[in-house]
């Protein structure tokens, strides 16, 4: 029964972490669907996390470690933001459904086929207890 337990516990945890995948959005994209983050990437390769970023007078605006900046187009590489992936998520989601229906099949079928005494003439068969 803890087996079943643990089997649960587990494929709750990967599917409750979900997956998620890194994005390419333009200045346009942001304005059209606001995040709560995007991850910019510098021409010099240094990557900043901007939290509500919005556009404004064509700038990226937003706050970086706390503190408010504007970012002119010509400073970014490129723009990054988190999305949820339905598709994979959902192949998690089922592989943890069917991994837990082998476990439970596994762990049930194995009480029913086990013989203690298979094999040897003289054993003598356990009491099983009235609990």
């Amino acid at each position: 029964m803890r087996a079943i337990t643990a089997s649960v516990a587990i494929a709750t945890v990967f599917a409750s972490t979900a997956c998620y995948t890194m994005r390419l959005v333009t200045l346009d994209d942001i304005e059209a669907q606001p995040s709560s983050r995007v991850w910019v990437t510098h021409q010099d390769q240094s990557v900043l996390v901007v939290e509500g970023p919005q556009v404004f007078r064509g700038n990226l605006v937003g706050f970086v470690d706390g503190t408010y900046r504007e970012l002119p187009p010509t400073e970014l590489q490129n723009m990054r933001v988190r999305k949820l992936a339905a598709g994979r998520t959902m192949s998690l989601v089922a592989a943890g459904i069917l991994g837990f229906a082998v476990t439970a099949v596994v762990l049930s079928g194995s009480e029913a086929h086990f013989d203690p005494c298979a094999g040897d003439e003289d054993c003598v068969e356990p009491l099983r207890s009235s609990r």
